[in-house]
């Protein structure tokens, strides 16, 4: 069983990764939505679904909703969850008290081809004052951390460039501090981590 990675937060989120390498077990376990007919994204579907009841047993997958926005939601919020995937991977994040968010990428040069449409001055700025080990790092980290806020509000026009400015990163803790500017101005704590070419940032906030 390929669960790579696997951490309970705290008393009421878990959070894990799911390497995917056994299509026809999710086929097999899950049920598999007609309207998704592209292979591969529905295996990541289907792996996404069942990492959930993996990190909670008891996870009504049968009930689970799309919001107008899209996004995946259970309309009595008594599990709060967030997923996200890549070609080789797909990370989740459950609650039963705190909204979440996730975002999972591969370390890649493509990044950089985004970053102007979404960083700031001051993200900039952030961007240009640190030095790191390993190329395009830095601007996946920041995609990342804007992609997990995305995610955790949960609302279209969201501006990732004006709404969501990254104020802090600490490198050792692999923490960082973000200002959501919205109607009432609040500031976030995500945690983060690097693992084979990969970055993912979450919050349970």
């Amino acid at each position: 069983m390929p669960l790579i990675f696997q951490q309970d937060i705290n008393d009421f989120a878990k959070i894990g990764i799911w390497e995917l390498k056994e299509a026809e077990f999710f086929f097999s376990t899950i049920p598999t939505p007609i309207y998704i007919t592209h292979p591969s994204r529905r295996l990541q579907h289907l792996a996404g679904r069942y990492l959930l009841s993996v990190l909670f047993p008891d996870f009504p997958l049968d009930k689970i909703f799309l919001s107008e926005t899209g996004k995946p939601i259970l309309l009595d919020h008594s599990y709060y969850f967030s997923i996200s995937h890549t070609t080789q991977n797909v990370a989740a994040i459950v609650s039963t008290k705190n909204k979440v968010g996730i975002d999972i990428e591969r370390i890649s040069s493509k990044i950089k081809g985004v970053m102007p449409r979404i960083l700031s001055s001051s993200d900039l700025l952030l961007l240009n004052a640190q030095d790191w080990a390993i190329e395009n790092q830095a601007e996946t980290l920041m995609w990342c951390i804007k992609e997990a806020v995305y995610k955790w509000v949960g609302e279209r026009h969201v501006s990732f460039q004006t709404a969501i400015n990254i104020v802090e990163i600490h490198t050792i803790e692999q923490v960082a501090i973000v200002h959501l500017k919205r109607e009432e101005s609040i500031y976030l704590k995500l945690r983060y981590q690097f693992f084979d070419a990969h970055c993912m940032v979450w919050i349970a906030a």
